[in-house]
């Protein structure tokens, strides 16, 4: 996990150059937000998985993007050319549905989600914002064409299994 990091003026100015230069609004895509707000960490590893036409297509997604700075220990995956690890950093990131949030309406319920990796992603409301996998969320929703993107602090690393109907320890004891 790295350190807690500030959504820094960088990416406030990214976006809002990016947005000014884009043509056709309504057809703004996740990956299209993910160039405005200068996510070149996030978008190389897109690339190296081969993914960027998941994040640009017609399919409803829900997208948790870390900032740069939350890649400072996932250099080896590129130096390396690891398009495996790639795809599953990625789809760790990714929600194959644009996902309405419950907590707006009960504020303390955690939340848990599918990656498109099969992997379990949990929400947790706080009085100061979310945490997702325990990365903190640092923007609000950015709604695009084909979904939604929030920016984290801190790249999501589970292998934990989404469960729809998890069984209690207590059923098999």
């Amino acid at each position: 996990m790295s350190p807690t990091v500030k959504l820094n003026e960088n990416y406030r100015a990214n976006f809002k150059a990016g947005m000014l230069k884009h043509q056709n609004r309504d057809r703004v895509t996740v990956l299209d937000y993910c160039r405005w707000f200068g996510l070149d960490m996030f978008l190389a590893f897109i690339e190296l998985a081969g993914l960027s036409d998941l994040l640009s297509g017609d399919e409803n997604l829900t997208v948790y993007a870390p900032v740069n700075e939350a890649f400072d220990s996932h250099q080896q995956i590129l130096e390396k050319k690891d398009k495996v690890a790639a795809q599953r950093l990625v789809l760790n990131h990714v929600i194959g549905t644009r996902y309405k949030i419950k907590s707006l309406h009960h504020p303390f319920i955690e939340e848990r989600f599918c990656s498109k990796r099969n992997t379990r992603i949990t929400m947790k409301p706080r009085n100061d914002g979310n945490t997702i996998n325990g990365a903190e969320q640092l923007t609000l929703k950015n709604v695009a064409h084909n979904g939604d993107l929030y920016l984290i602090d801190a790249v999501i690393e589970t292998d934990l299994p989404y469960l729809k109907d998890p069984i209690s320890f207590q059923e098999w004891s």
